[in-house]
């Protein structure tokens, strides 16, 4: 084709009317190819030899001037497409009347390319008023008139009047499945859009059903490596991501992007694009180790094709920003985030809306970062812009407001958080609907900031909220209804009504246990509120085997050594002494003592759980492992701080494990010299363990009452009468799932 174009240049001039039906064919082609810098030279080359041979009103003319301006907008040149679409209308209006077919073809382009400009009110009233004169010159079924029925469709999309989108694109599949068949490639297009209006509104599963019809139609109607197919395969992998199936997502991307490879080429626009969503589909599910570099190697090609200010390139650096985030790579994250806002700001302008979602990033890995106050700064200054520019119910302005309100709480600023959320769950239950995913995002957040500020009721009412639009939305038995249901188990427990959440909790956990597989993460943490509840509730002949199949799954899972393990490990501890089976329970600290020594603790916090754990064993009466037990933590709080009251402490928590055993003449120092050493100590000791030095009277006491020495007996039973009475201690609830 290139051949061709320069024979007949050279032949017959850049100017004959053959020369530029090929310079032009050869600009469309390269423009296909994603070869944009050939491609507007070319355009450019056509219309100044048409506009020399013709003039400036010629139909071929403007018809140059067209195509340059859809490749201003194909390479991003937003601006400079706007003004050219609207110097091509202007002369078309002049040369061929308002209602001509090219007139309203450029009135369209120039709407859609409004939008993409952000300019939304004017962009959609053009193309609204383009359907309407379509509709009026050829009727409604017409092939044009379905275009504009699509791209209001898609306009609609864009500002979120998404029930008024699918509207649209109803009518433009009705018009296609009469004029073309069901199985029209050009109706499993408009049917795509559809499907995709659906996925907007917040109903993944309508898409993903639409969606996967079309592809089989379109692999039986068009074969599998059709273009048109593999543009099917990239939606329904989109819908899979926002319908909870992000590995369905990642094997349908791989197989779009080996296809794109192919044709039309690994370095092609379109092809780095589905490379870009590969990417942040492998981020979903968790594969940071793939998406990085895939990330990476999106923007080594955009920087290649675009250069580094493109507005591509710039997304690519948000992106790969995002993901060295979740990476814990927080440095470089901010780093990337405030090159990519520079480079946006110098294009586009402080007022442009990606520049603000860019800052909104931007605030997040500040927060990341501990910097509060300069996230907290940024999030206002996006709030307000989007407050103005969308108003106060759009969904990125609510989106604003749960930020900031997040951001608040991660300061210690819950009070603050408050008021944003509910402003961000109200608007987002009008705007978006009760059953939108996001709108279950904000009513979550303000679950969790009710329950920082105590606010336990109107958390409960916030988790009966979410269970109810999870039931409407999926069912009974979906993973996200049950765990809503174990949510107000939480809530229930929190304002002191453990009975009524006990059978949640059980019915959550049995519901999870028929649909999830085996060691499931959620079903193990619903297990162990199980646990918990019937803990609390002094049900202990049930929490002791409910927290041993809590430590088998979690050790499956995780691993036997892991931070999962060695907690339930504690938990099963606690219960067996609940339960008096002391046994059980130095079996379960011993264990728990182990795991703990792996992670190779220093001295003063290895002697710290050794005390801690032969207290609790103390009290349930295992005197030969809290022995041992406290034997060691003596030598070494002895040898690393022999004067501190923790070590006269464990001087009486031994005596006391001595006394147990009945070694009277062994314990008698011991008891005698932590009291002391304790009371001479007195102001040292922190307020949370002023029961120590009555705890050690206690056992004076009752060595001298089996030693019978009634006047010891007296004497340290006049020391105790000085303090308070032992009470019963209180076990925290446990936390929600979030």
């Amino acid at each position: 084709m290139t051949r061709v174009n320069g024979t007949r240049t050279a032949r017959l001039g850049a100017d004959h009317e053959a020369t530029l039906d090929s310079t032009t064919a050869l600009a469309i082609f390269h423009k296909d190819l994603g070869r944009l810098d050939t491609a507007l030279a070319l355009y450019t080359q056509a219309r100044e030899s048409a506009e020399r041979r013709y003039g400036p009103h010629h139909p071929q003319t403007l018809e140059s001037m067209h195509g340059l301006a859809s490749g201003y907008s194909r390479a991003g040149e937003r601006q400079k497409a706007r003004e050219l679409f609207e110097e091509t209308l202007a002369r078309r209006v002049t040369a061929l009347g308002g209602d001509h077919s090219d007139t309203l073809n450029t009135r369209d382009s120039l709407g859609l390319e409004l939008l993409k400009l952000d300019q939304f009110d004017a962009g959609v009233a053009l193309i609204e008023e383009v359907l309407r004169l379509r509709t009026a010159r050829h009727g409604k079924t017409h092939p044009n008139t379905v275009i504009s029925l699509n791209n209001l469709g898609f306009a609609y999309s864009e500002v979120g009047r998404y029930k008024d989108a699918i509207r649209y694109y109803k009518l433009a599949v009705e018009a296609d499945e009469v004029r073309l068949g069901v199985d029209h490639p050009g109706t499993l297009n408009t049917r795509s859009n559809l499907a995709l209006a659906y996925e907007h509104l917040g109903e993944p599963a309508r898409a993903v059903e639409i969606l996967e019809d079309v592809l089989r139609a379109s692999r039986i109607k068009l074969g599998e490596s059709h273009p048109k197919t593999i543009s099917f395969m990239n939606n329904l992998a989109y819908a899979y991501e926002h319908a909870g199936n992000p590995k369905g997502a990642v094997s349908l991307y791989v197989k779009v992007y080996e296809a794109m490879k192919v044709s039309p080429g690994e370095r092609h626009p379109d092809t780095v694009t589905v490379l870009s969503n590969l990417a942040l589909a492998y981020e979903q599910v968790g594969q940071l180790d793939r998406a990085i570099p895939l990330s990476e190697t999106v923007l080594t090609r955009r920087t290649e094709l675009f250069g580094l200010s493109h507005r591509d390139t710039l997304t690519a650096m948000n992106n790969l920003a995002q993901m060295y985030s979740a990476a814990d790579r927080r440095e470089e994250s901010a780093e990337l985030l405030e090159r990519s806002l520079g480079g946006l700001v110098v294009i586009l302008g402080w007022e442009h809306p990606d520049v603000h979602t860019v800052t909104s990033n931007l605030a997040g890995a500040f927060d990341d970062l501990g910097h509060s106050a300069r996230a907290i700064s940024l999030y206002e200054q996006v709030l307000a812009f989007r407050t103005s520019t969308f108003g106060p119910d759009h969904p990125d302005t609510l989106t604003s407001l749960n930020n900031l309100g997040k951001c608040h709480e991660k300061a210690a600023r819950p009070a603050d958080a408050v008021p944003l959320m509910e402003k961000a769950v109200r608007g987002a239950v009008v705007k978006l609907g009760d059953t939108h995913p996001t709108t279950d995002i904000f009513r979550r957040n303000l679950a969790a900031v009710y329950r920082a500020v105590a606010r336990h009721e109107q958390e409960l009412a916030v988790y009966r909220d979410i269970y109810q639009a999870n039931l409407k939305r999926h069912g009974k038995d979906h993973l996200s209804t049950l765990m809503s249901l174990n949510n107000i188990g939480i809530g229930l427990q929190a304002v002191g009504k453990l009975e009524e959440a006990l059978p949640l909790y059980e019915q959550a956990y049995a519901g999870l246990k028929a649909t999830r597989p085996e060691n499931d993460p959620q079903t193990l943490t619903t297990l162990g509120n199980v646990a918990y509840a019937c803990r609390l509730t002094g049900r202990h002949d049930r929490a002791v085997p409910l927290y041993q199949l809590l430590l088998t799954g979690r050790k499956a899972k995780y691993g036997p050594t892991s931070r999962e393990a060695q907690a339930t490990m504690e938990f099963l501890a606690e219960a067996a002494v609940d339960a008096n089976n002391g046994e059980l329970a130095a079996e379960a600290y011993l264990e728990y003592l182990a795991v703990y020594r792996t992670t190779k603790p220093d001295d003063v916090r290895l002697a710290g759980m050794l005390a801690h754990l032969g207290l609790t064993l103390l009290k349930c009466g295992q005197f030969a492992t809290t022995e041992r037990l406290c034997r060691e933590a003596v030598a070494i709080r002895e040898r690393v701080a022999p004067d501190d009251w923790k070590t006269f402490n464990t001087h009486s928590l031994l005596g006391g494990a001595l006394l147990g055993q009945k070694k009277y003449a062994d314990a008698e120092p011991l008891l005698v010299k932590g009291y002391e050493g304790m009371k001479g100590r007195e102001e040292a000791i922190p307020k949370e363990a002023t029961t120590r030095i009555p705890e050690a009277l206690d056992r004076l006491v009752e060595l001298y009452q089996a030693t019978d020495k009634p006047d010891a007996v007296t004497k340290y039973q006049a020391l105790r009468a000085k303090y308070p009475a032992a009470k019963k201690g209180v076990l925290p609830p446990p936390r929600a799932d979030k």
